[in-house]
């Protein structure tokens, strides 16, 4: 795919993500205050389950993220085309305070056996994956601009 129909369709994603975000869900969210003061799951449910912006709101919670990793302008597809010249800039030497790999290390199997945020294959599977990943992360949280950067960052800090 261009670089450039590449770059419209997660644009596009990012462009519904936001609405969704910021007009979308604020109104499910009175919606679901104004249903009283129940925090019965169940009563929860049967009032939720049954409202029309609520199964849109989830249909797009589901399929926005899907299209972002696997649709037509997907990031999985474009960096699979990519996989080459991305593994070969990949391969340039690193310093060796910069990168510490256990040989022994093997994958957790609650790692393993989703695919993370709906990512095809999962974040490890495929040598571009992490890639695919890092991409993948900045549109995650589009509403804090660049304080969604040091996102991974904070985890592991804290």
């Amino acid at each position: 795919m261009r670089e450039q129909d590449f770059v419209a369709g997660q644009d596009f994603l990012l462009a519904v993500k936001k609405q969704w975000t910021t007009h979308m869900y604020p109104a499910l969210k009175d919606q679901y205050a104004d249903a009283g003061p129940e925090d019965d799951v169940a009563t929860i449910a049967a009032h939720m389950d049954t409202n029309t912006d609520y199964r849109l709101f989830a249909w797009f919670e589901r399929h926005l993220q899907k299209m972002k990793y696997s649709g037509s302008y997907g990031l999985a597809p474009y960096h699979r085309e990519r996989q080459d010249a991305l593994v070969d800039a990949l391969l340039e030497p690193l310093t060796p305070d910069a990168l510490q790999l256990d040989e022994q290390f093997e994958q957790p199997a609650y790692y393993t056996s989703v695919d993370i945020h709906q990512h095809p294959g999962g974040v490890w599977s495929e040598p571009v994956s992490g890639l695919i990943y890092e991409r993948g992360a900045r549109t995650t949280t589009p509403l804090l601009n660049k304080s969604h950067r040091d996102l991974h960052d904070r985890f592991t800090d804290s």
